[in-house]
């Protein structure tokens, strides 16, 4: 609201201001005013404020970035309007941005010190891109213990500073003519306000007054941990590394530290010349000095002398005074011998023996300390180690030019390394210790063996006596030898007619493992050639390996004969042909391969089977049901030991049908066979008496495509069974007595004939049952239902009878006879099948006694007689007796105790006297 300044900028969002003057109205005068807002264009309402000149309105929330103008409209007293326009101002809610504070030289992170007290420069940079920076203004405070208060301006709180250069760009503030305290911190305080009157205030990270230097305390020269350093009587540093020093020593600053140290070495105190100038080497405190050039120090002169300065600068950037050490003397180094292990002037790696340790060694000298006093070694499994050995004087000689030999029994491990070190003490008390380069016993041979020859590998190579091949220069021979201590040196490698030997006169040395056949001897057809290899380690052991023996073969296999089944059945699962007199008298039969194919070459089945003293048959797989009637031929190729090959054929037939079955008779002993085609047989039985044996015939089999191969014969209870007797071979025949059974009586025994063809197909027949009747028991009884002694009838007899033959009945007849043999009926014809018979109208006489006869004869002619006890006709009643009460015979009894039980007695029953 300002009525002068006319504003471009604002952060005032809650409220939208103007003022204005200069409108007038000579006739009719002003009589009021209206103001309307436009926010990023869009209006207010109008608003009239009356004859004021300024506005505020509070109705209106305004955002970052927001363009704000007002439009005032003057009104005069006859309602005539005039307006103007603010040229707007836009909202900035955002203070200046910071981009740095610092103090100049200062670096972010990293505490800042300086050495002036008398002047502060400092640094600082802001942005604002919505309003831009308006103006400065600074301060510089002093923090000292604990308190803090303004040094600059010495008037008032802040200093006004002109803005220097365009947003962004570096403004630098120099204070001079100051008093600063030493150990006191500075820092700077600057306030930027942008165009819409926002200010931000951002301190600097203080700075560190340390006006006073750093300070070396000692410095050593000689080593890097400080310790005492190498003089000689007059107090001189003794040096004996020409192309660099070691130097250590000790600064320090309590106020702002040691920033950095700075070496130089030269030829005269202070002097930089040998260094090449001073050599920053950072806040550590101990340093290799390399890349010199030192001259050692002629004795009679004394020159030259080198003299090391150390100097300290601290983070203010204050340099100390230079340190400076003791003349330094430069001279030859004490020399440490070279060790060798073995017995010869050269370096042994290896030896051969396990008992002795040798070891030769140059001299070691010590030219600053008068030579070596003594000289001591030690034997370890590590260089500069002692652990076998410890360290001693015993067993080593020094010649007089100071190179010498140690020499000790000692039972060492095969392939262990072990180290042999020696240890010489200089006249000063200095130890020169060297270690030699190790040396590994090896007392062991190395291995040798075959890898490959000709079509032989690794796995096979030893596995085989001989190898066979058609022609020698094709076969390639590779070895392998290894030696885990010293390693194969060289290999050689000859040829033979004989294992081992040399008798082609050349051996030949190489570092190779292969060679081709062809340069070593060819021996005639048949006869074997042999190789040798032999591998010799570092150490001279030997090792030698001789080959299988090569034999050349260029013909194939003798053949002979292939044997397979003649016929074979379409169910037949697999097929066995074996063969005989197949050779090959060179390099062996390797392979036998079967194939079977039909008329038309159609492949049927194979097999393959690798050569053994077992082997001379194959068996080809066939499918079942799958072959058809017909001839097929079997192929056998024979393979020998370099693939050359022979075959042998046979032939096989294929039957897919069984026989015809012939019809099986049971026979006694006299029998007729087949005359003239016409069935004359007789003798055939239904049944027979013999239990330990049965006689059958059966008629041929009958196959059109295959003839019979054998017939079996088996013995069962019931049709098809073989429960008494299995089946057994029994050639072409065409009848058997099958002796050895245990038959029993009364069991129907059936003959199984089964018949195979050539093919193996087969077909039963089986014999309708000969019924087993070994002998027939016949019982017979006097009266129909049961056997009775007495008869009322003289006028009328039965009888019954039971029997066991098992073989049908072919005549039954029964006779009545007296007692006394006079015949009442002579012996009658019956039915086969009656088993009780009634004679009436006979004659007979009251007290008689008659009895039955019964003649069985069954269909084996064998007769069974049988005869009932006897019945007497008793045609008198019978006399009546006495019962008696009691249970005593003949006592009578009138009364009894008992209520329970009631016996009785009688006697005198039955006929008179």
């Amino acid at each position: 609201l300002d009525p002068v300044e006319d504003v471009s900028y604002s952060y005032i969002d809650s409220a939208v201001d103007c003022n204005w003057n200069g409108f007038y109205d000579p006739e009719s005068d002003i009589v009021s005013y209206e103001v309307q807002s436009f926010v990023s264009g869009v209006p207010s309402r109008p608003r009239a404020v009356g004859l004021v000149t300024q506005s505020t309105d509070t109705s209106i929330s305004l955002r970052h970035g927001d363009h704000v103008r007002s439009v005032v409209t003057a009104i005069n007293g006859a309602d005539r309007r005039s307006s103007v326009a603010t040229n707007s101002y836009i909202i900035d809610k955002s203070p200046p941005d910071l981009m740095s504070i610092k103090f100049e030289g200062s670096r972010s992170g990293i505490p800042f010190f300086q050495a002036d007290v008398n002047m502060i420069v400092a640094t600082w940079a802001y942005s604002d891109p919505e309003s831009g920076i308006m103006s400065y203004k600074v301060a510089i405070h002093e923090l000292h213990h604990g308190s803090n208060h303004p040094i600059y301006p010495k008037q008032g709180d802040w200093a006004d500073f002109p803005k220097q250069g365009k947003d962004g760009s570096v403004n630098r503030l120099v204070v001079s003519n100051l008093s600063l305290r030493g150990g006191a911190e500075y820092v700077v305080k600057v306030t930027a306000t942008n165009h819409a009157k926002l200010s931000v205030i951002h301190t600097s990270a203080p700075v560190t007054v340390d006006n006073t230097p750093p300070s070396v305390a000692w410095i050593v020269v000689g080593n890097l941990d400080g310790s005492d350093e190498d003089v000689d009587d007059m107090g001189r540093i003794v040096h004996s590394d020409l192309d660099g020093m070691q130097v250590s020593w000790f600064g320090s600053d309590p106020e702002s530290g040691i920033d950095t140290y700075l070496v130089a070495i030269g030829t005269s105190v202070r002097g930089t010349d040998t260094s090449g100038g001073w050599r920053d080497v950072g806040s550590q405190t101990s340093t290799y000095v390399g890349g010199l050039t030192l001259s050692l120090t002629d004795h009679s002169s004394g020159s030259p002398v080198y003299y090391v300065t150390v100097k300290a600068r601290n983070r203010a950037g204050l340099v100390s005074q230079d340190v400076i050490s003791k003349a330094v003397f430069v001279v030859k180094a004490d020399v440490p011998g070279v060790v060798l292990d073995g017995a010869d002037t050269t370096d042994a790696t290896f030896q051969g023996q396990a008992v002795t340790v040798t070891a030769q060694f140059t001299s070691f000298s010590s030219e600053r300390c008068g030579g070596i006093a003594t000289h001591e070694w030690a034997i370890g499994t590590e260089a500069l180690q002692d652990d076998l050995q410890p360290f001693t004087s015993v067993g080593i000689v020094v010649r007089q030019d100071g190179s010498g030999f140690s020499q000790m029994p000692f039972q060492l491990q095969n392939g262990q390394t072990i180290y042999s070190t020696i240890k010489a003490t200089t006249g000063c008390g200095n130890e020169l210790i060297s270690s030699s380069s190790g040396v590994t016993p090896d007392i062991t041979a190395p291995e040798i063996q075959f890898t490959q020859f000709s079509s032989l590998d690794a796995d096979n190579v030893s596995s085989i006596s001989s190898l066979y091949v058609y022609s020698v220069g094709s076969v390639g021979v590779a070895w392998q030898g290894e030696d885990e201590e010293s390693g194969v040196s060289v290999y050689r490698w000859s040829s033979s007619s004989v294992p081992a030997g040399f008798d082609t006169g050349t051996i030949v040395a190489t570092t190779n493992t292969r060679t081709s056949f062809d340069e070593v001897l060819q021996q005639s057809e048949g006869i074997p050639s042999f190789f040798w290899a032999e591998a010799e380690n570092a150490v001279g052991y030997k090792q030698s390996d001789t080959s299988v023996g090569l034999v050349v073969d260029s013909s194939p296999p003798l053949t002979g004969r292939l044997r397979c089944p003649a016929d074979i059945a379409d169910s037949t699962s697999e097929l066995r042909c074996c063969w005989e007199d197949v050779t090959d008298s060179e390099s062996g039969l390797l392979q036998f391969r079967c194939t079977m194919t039909s008329s038309d070459g159609v492949l049927v089945s194979a097999a393959t089977s690798m050569q053994d003293k077992y082997t001379s048959c194959c068996l080809l797989p066939l499918i079942k049901n799958n072959l058809l009637n017909g001839s097929y031929l079997v192929t056998l190729e024979v393979v020998n030991g370099i693939q050359l090959s022979s075959f042998v054929y046979a032939t096989v037939a294929v039957d897919t049908s069984p026989p015809t079955a012939g019809k099986v008779r049971h026979l006694s002993d006299e029998y007729h066979l087949l005359v003239d085609g016409n069935d004359t047989v007789k003798g055939a039985v239904q049944c027979q008496a013999a239990e330990t044996n049965l006689h059958v015939l059966w008629d041929p089999f009958v196959d059109m495509e295959s003839p019979m191969a054998r017939y079996e014969v088996a013995v069962g209870e019931y049709p098809g069974s073989s429960s008494l007797r299995s089946f057994e071979s029994v050639g072409l025949a065409n009848s058997k007595r099958i002796d050895y059974l245990q038959l029993q009586h009364g069991v129907t025994a059936y003959v199984s004939v089964r018949g195979f063809n050539k093919a193996g197909l087969s077909a039963i027949s089986v014999s309708s049952g000969v019924v087993i009747n070994s002998k027939t028991r016949l019982s017979v009884r006097d009266g129909l239902l049961e056997d009775i002694d007495f008869q009322p009838s003289a006028s009328v007899i039965s009888a019954s009878w039971v029997h066991d033959s098992a073989c049908p009945v072919a005549n039954l007849s029964w006779g009545i006879y007296e007692i006394d043999g006079t015949v009442i009926q002579p012996l009658t014809r019956l039915p086969n099948d009656a088993s009780s018979a009634i004679a009436e109208r006979v004659s007979l006489s009251s007290g008689n006694r008659y009895y039955v006869i019964v003649r069985l004869k069954n269909a084996l002619g064998q007769i069974t007689i049988g005869r009932s006890n006897g019945v007497t006709v008793d045609i008198e009643p019978p006399v009546p007796g006495e019962v008696l009460d009691g249970p005593d015979a003949g006592v009578d009894l009138n009364y009894q105790a008992s209520v329970t039980t009631l016996s009785a007695s009688w006697r005198g029953f039955g006929r008179a006297g």
